[in-house]
């Protein structure tokens, strides 16, 4: 695999630096003292308070190490047949700041025309999956046997590790229910893909989620990537990501 790997020093300290000058919402007054319960929908909750919103950059440096086989789970190179012997998970805090009684909107976009990843990869927002390619969501849940909680599917890279993989016919984009806007993938070579993506997790979505995750300070998005049989398994070209939250503070 031909990745562009240069500065990746000079990546990790501008990492490093505009991480540290994320924007973050001025708080002011307004704040509510009760959080979200389940006999609420997001909508009427978050459309009868007052919201506030944060913005902050999460970067993904590039990654030119093959996956870790044969550890963390993780089972030997050529181990595993035509299974899935691999998954490298990055994950990421978002701070928003002060406490909150609901997130109210979440949107994630891209500002790559592409990133190219090996082999496949999917997203994660506080352990629930809401996107991804190849391992589509039908994938996930029958064949990977994710645990569900409700309707959403809390992911869990060992559960990957070992199935059956799903083949190039069944390769498929896929978005969770309540998920809007683009996420496109086409193959790039035998195993790379290449990808672009602008979502938003609506309050559709988000009623999905379970109350004690919408009313974190602090968020976690993950980006999974997983290896098969191929040596340039799990490396992908470093991007960035634009989160924009809106979402009720509590008093």
């Amino acid at each position: 695999m031909n990745f562009n790997t240069r500065n990746i020093l000079a990546t990790t300290v501008v990492f490093l630096l505009v991480w540290s000058c994320s924007q973050q919402s001025a708080f002011q007054g307004n704040n509510v003292s009760a959080a979200i319960t389940d006999d609420i929908s997001v909508a009427e909750f978050c459309g009868s308070n007052a919201t506030q919103r944060v913005q902050q950059t999460l970067f993904f440096p590039p990654d030119t190490e093959v996956c870790a086989w044969g550890q963390d789970g993780n089972l030997p190179l050529f181990d595993s047949g035509l299974g899935i012997a691999a998954v490298q998970s990055y994950v990421q805090p978002i701070n928003l700041g002060v406490p909150i009684a609901s997130i109210c909107d979440f949107s994630l976009s891209m500002n790559e025309t592409y990133t190219v990843f090996d082999d496949d990869i999917t997203f994660t927002l506080d352990q629930f999956a809401f996107a991804g390619d190849f391992l589509h969501r039908d994938w996930l849940k029958n064949v990977a046997g994710m645990d569900q909680v409700g309707s959403l599917l809390r992911y869990n890279r060992l559960k990957v590790i070992g199935r059956e993989h799903p083949g190039v016919s069944n390769a498929a984009e896929w978005l969770e229910a309540g998920v809007t806007g683009d996420f496109n993938t086409r193959q790039n070579s035998a195993s790379q893909r290449e990808g672009n993506f602008n979502l938003q997790l609506t309050r559709s979505f988000l009623d999905l989620m379970p109350r004690q995750d919408l009313t974190r300070q602090v968020h976690e998005f993950g980006f999974h990537i997983f290896g098969n049989r191929h040596v340039s398994d799990c490396q992908h070209q470093g991007f960035i990501i634009d989160v924009d939250i809106s979402f009720v503070p509590r008093g």
